[in-house]
């Protein structure tokens, strides 16, 4: 029990000092690309109406990746895929596998792409945007809330 007040103890104080002020005043990644992309002057070709905030930022970085727009990735994926992975209550998690797959394919074949933080960041994104990738799931505040609570 000791032990756990000092560590509190220690925690406060760095608290007080400020020490700690970089990380408890970091916004997300996900607030500052959904602001960003609110600004861009292309937002509207770049926003897909079935996916959440955070699975079109993931798809937006994943068409940066692949050098090609949100709304190409959509068609190409409308092109190959069969009428089922395409039915409307999978469509949102389908489409967000399909970009991701075709980004980490082209990402990993490079040396060193583990030690790269983009590229980690990028897998940890994937994995939120995941839990709720359709326009009906989490909200963007949520998704905030998992990125603070990760960092804790």
């Amino acid at each position: 029990m000791a032990l756990a007040s000092r560590t509190r103890h220690m925690l406060e104080a760095l608290v007080r000092e400020g020490s700690l002020n970089w990380l408890l005043s970091r916004r997300s990644s996900f607030a500052e690309e959904f602001e960003e992309l609110e600004r861009s002057p292309s937002a509207g070709n770049n926003w897909i109406p079935e996916l959440s905030p955070a699975a079109n930022i993931v798809v937006r970085r994943c068409s940066r990746i692949l050098e090609t727009s949100s709304s190409e990735l959509q068609e190409s994926f409308n092109a190959e895929a069969s009428d089922s992975i395409k039915h409307k209550s999978r469509y949102a998690r389908n489409f967000l596998e399909y970009c991701c797959f075709r980004a980490l394919a082209l990402s990993t074949q490079g040396m060193g792409h583990l030690a790269d933080k983009k590229f980690r960041r990028l897998t940890f994104d994937l994995m939120v945007a995941w839990e709720a990738p359709a326009a009906a799931g989490q909200s963007l505040i949520n998704v905030s809330f998992i990125f603070y609570v990760f960092l804790f």
